[in-house]
C-alpha cells in the first residue's frame, strides 16, 4: 500500500513540475503542436519522467 501511495505522489509531483516548466521548453524548441496542448504534454512528460526515477 505504501508503494502505491509513493507512486501516486511521484506521478502528481512530476505532473506538477511538467505543467509548470515543460510548456516553456516546448515554446523555446518551437514544437509544432497547438499551444493549448503544451500544459497537457508537459504534465504527461513530467509524470512519466518522475515515475521512471521512482522505478529506476
Amino acid at each position: 500500500m505504501l508503494k502505491r501511495i509513493l507512486q501516486l505522489f511521484f506521478v502528481i509531483a512530476g505532473g506538477t513540475v511538467g505543467y509548470l516548466y515543460f510548456p516553456d521548453l516546448l515554446q523555446i524548441w518551437n514544437v509544432g503542436e497547438p499551444e493549448w496542448l503544451y500544459p497537457y504534454v508537459g504534465m504527461t512528460l513530467g509524470a512519466i519522467i518522475f515515475l521512471l526515477f521512482l522505478i529506476g
